[in-house]
């Protein structure tokens, strides 16, 4: 998470679930996508946990549609 703080323009990393949030050195993976959200005037940007011990972004790059198949 350090990396990610340091190179882009995500200011702050919040984990569902742990009011703590991310260790410093939590590995994030990206899955090529990352849309961090504007609180308080800061990009926030939401993680969970995955497979592995990895952290991936709370929205995922592919969504299934709402409505998929109607």
């Amino acid at each position: 998470m350090a990396e990610l703080l340091a190179r882009t323009a995500v200011d702050r990393v919040v984990q569902l679930g742990d009011p703590a949030g991310p260790a410093p050195g939590a590995l994030l993976d990206t899955r090529g996508h990352v849309r961090p959200e504007w609180r308080d005037g800061l990009f926030v940007l939401a993680v969970m946990p995955a497979a592995g011990g990895l952290l991936v972004p709370f929205e995922a790059p592919d969504p299934t549609p709402c409505c998929a198949g109607h």
